[in-house]
């Protein structure tokens, strides 16, 4: 009987090195984790400039200025921190930016305070997060709700990190 299970013995082994060698997920998102939008978004109070005071590796920091195209119905990136999201978006639902430029990524406003003061951003990819604020500087409530709120979504934030002192 255990001469029989030997016989398997090398693939069994063969997988589990497989398995062991295969490189671990190295995203900052669970993709499996669904991701909303805020329904308190309004692109003409969420337009002007922005700082991004926390971020995701690779870790970016720096303005992000937003312009409403409203005979278009969209919103305009722009920014040389990051670059990968600069351009024109069409609105979706509330908060769902959808890229007219073709291989760049959606991205959602996952949460915004009331005042339009501090918002949270990412693509459902993981591939950009970012914490924005309208200055350098951000409260320490505001830091914990933006925190709370990339982890309901499914982000690792221990690998969120402050752009600001």
């Amino acid at each position: 009987m255990i001469r029989r299970g030997l016989r398997h013995f090398p693939a069994c082994l063969a997988l589990i090195i497989l398995t062991a060698c295969t490189p671990a997920p190295t995203g900052v998102r669970d993709t499996s984790v669904p991701m909303g939008a805020t329904t308190r978004f309004d692109p003409l109070r969420f337009e002007g400039a922005w700082q991004i005071v926390a971020s995701f590796y690779p870790v970016r920091a720096g303005p992000l200025t937003v312009t409403v195209a409203p005979e278009v119905v969209g919103v305009s990136l722009a920014s040389n921190s990051v670059p990968e999201i600069v351009g024109f978006y069409d609105l979706g639902s509330p908060g769902v930016l959808i890229p007219r430029t073709p291989g760049a990524e959606t991205l959602v406003v996952m949460w915004v305070d009331e005042e339009f003061q501090t918002a949270a951003l990412g693509t459902p990819s993981g591939s950009f997060g970012a914490v924005l604020n309208r200055s350098a500087t951000i409260t320490p409530d505001k830091g914990v709700a933006v925190r709370e709120i990339f982890e309901f979504y499914g982000w690792d934030v221990s690998r969120l990190k402050r752009t600001y002192k």
